[in-house]
C-alpha cells in the first residue's frame, strides 16, 4: 500500500515532519522490494469476465523466477506474471547475475494466494431457493436461466460473496 502525505506548509526540509510520524520508521522498514504486488490488490481470476491477476516485482533487476505451488516456472521470467489459474505463487530475483547461481538469487517472496472466482449457471428447475427469494419465470417464458458466482474460492463462513444475476 502506498501512503502519501503532502505538507504543503513547508519547503525543502519537509523530512523533518515525516520522519516524526510515530510509525514512520516501522512503515518504511515493513516494505521490501522482495513482495509481491497484486495490480489493484486483486488475486481473485475471474474466467468468465476473462479477469486474470497480475503479480509485480520491482522493475530493473537482472533476472526474475516465479514459482507456483513450489514449482519453478519456467516461463515466467520477467518482473511480472500473469496468472491465470489458482494457486500460491512466489518470485523472487537476482542482483547479482542474469543467470545466478543458487547463491545468487535473493530471497524468495512472502506467498500470494491466487483464488477463482466459481461461476455456475442454473435454470429455475434445478434449484431450490430460500423462501423469502421468489423465482417466477417471465410470462412468455418456459425457463429462467440464473447465474451465481460465490468467492473467494475457498470461502469461510466469515469470508463469502454471493453475486446472483437474472438472465433478463
Amino acid at each position: 500500500m502506498v501512503r502519501y502525505s503532502l505538507y504543503c506548509d513547508l519547503g525543502h526540509a519537509v523530512w523533518n515532519r515525516a520522519y516524526s510520524q510515530a510509525d514512520f520508521f516501522s512503515w518504511m522498514l515493513s516494505k521490501n522490494k522482495a513482495n509481491i504486488h497484486p495490480f489493484a490488490g486483486n488475486t481473485v481470476i475471474n474466467k468468465s469476465k476473462s479477469q486474470y491477476v497480475k503479480l509485480m516485482l520491482a522493475e530493473g533487476f537482472l533476472a526474475y523466477q516465479w514459482e507456483k505451488n513450489g514449482v519453478i516456472i519456467s516461463t515466467a521470467k520477467s518482473p511480472t506474471y500473469t496468472a491465470t489459474t489458482p494457486g500460491v505463487y512466489r518470485a523472487r530475483f537476482s542482483r547479482k547475475s542474469s543467470a545466478p547461481t543458487a547463491s545468487q538469487w535473493n530471497r524468495w517472496s512472502a506467498p500470494v494466494n491466487v483464488t477463482e472466482v466459481t461461476s455456475t449457471t442454473l435454470t429455475t428447475a434445478q434449484t431450490t431457493a430460500p423462501a423469502s427469494i421468489e423465482m417466477v419465470p417471465e410470462a412468455d417464458s418456459v425457463e429462467e436461466v440464473f447465474s451465481f458466482s460465490v468467492y473467494p474460492n475457498p470461502a469461510t463462513r466469515d469470508n463469502v460473496n454471493l453475486h446472483l444475476q437474472g438472465a433478463g
